[in-house]
């Protein structure tokens, strides 16, 4: 605790921060007590030239990574670790239900371990939920370089997160023109915007009803792959850069 007052009291002294989304320039100013004024939002930045859509990328990830695409299938992508607070344990009940209703999805499950612990916590899960032929696990860590073609094979994201301070994977997604269901916790709403659609995290039949309008309606889902896209656009290297630059400008005439 004594380490941690010195960490907020250092934190405190700063005369400038810098949040990567209003969600959380809010908890900064709520939690630590930091004047608005001095904390400044400037989203995280992606590289549209690199997250964009990955032509046969079907092909290529079941080559590259010994994956087979079932042909009726709707494959739902979640892109992320174990950790509890990424809510796993709602979106497997939320595909068992699926399943249950006559629903013929997968689920491929990206992204490094967070410990040993969660792993094995998502397996037992995995096999509560009798769904050990229906999730598939991509054990090895994917560089950055395929996490594109993930997003292009894939008929939908599916981020059940209970907070987020940004979300990186919805953002990646909508560039790649993967259509994004995601919770509305944390800064989820705010990064994807009206160009996703939106789940109670807390509630595994609001996640199942927002699967279900993605996998029913088509238009919808080419409607959202259009707007993500665009919506991407708006988080470049550029803008980041010029807004950082302006707080570090205005840092220095103070």
């Amino acid at each position: 605790r004594a380490i941690l007052e010195v960490q907020l009291h250092g934190l405190r002294r700063m005369e400038n921060y810098v949040a990567v989304s209003e969600f959380t320039r809010q908890s900064i100013v709520e939690h630590l007590r930091i004047p608005p004024e001095r904390v400044h939002t400037i989203y995280h930045a992606i590289n549209t030239a690199h997250f964009r859509p990955f032509p046969n990328a079907r092909a290529y990830v079941a080559e590259q990574y010994n994956l087979s695409f079932k042909q009726g299938e709707i494959y739902l992508l979640y892109v992320g670790n174990e950790l509890p607070r990424k809510n796993l344990k709602t979106l497997l009940h939320g595909i068992a239900l699926l399943r249950e209703t006559g629903y013929a999805v997968q689920l491929i499950k990206v992204g490094g371990a967070s410990g040993q612990r969660w792993r094995e916590q998502f397996l037992m899960d995995i096999g509560q939920h009798r769904l050990e032929d229906i999730v598939t696990i991509v054990q090895e860590f994917v560089p950055d370089s395929d996490l594109p073609a993930f997003y292009s094979a894939a008929d939908l994201l599916v981020h059940p997160s209970l907070i987020e301070g940004f979300g990186f994977p919805v953002l990646e997604a909508m560039a790649c023109g993967l259509p994004v269901v995601c919770s509305d916790a944390g800064a989820l709403t705010e990064i994807t915007g009206n160009n996703a659609l939106h789940f109670d995290g807390r509630n595994v039949d609001s996640l199942v009803a927002s699967v279900q309008r993605g996998i029913d309606d088509s238009a919808l889902r080419e409607d959202l792959r259009q707007r993500g896209l665009l919506r991407s656009q708006q988080f470049s290297p550029a803008l980041f850069t010029s807004k950082l630059l302006d707080v570090y400008q205005k840092a220095a005439a103070q």
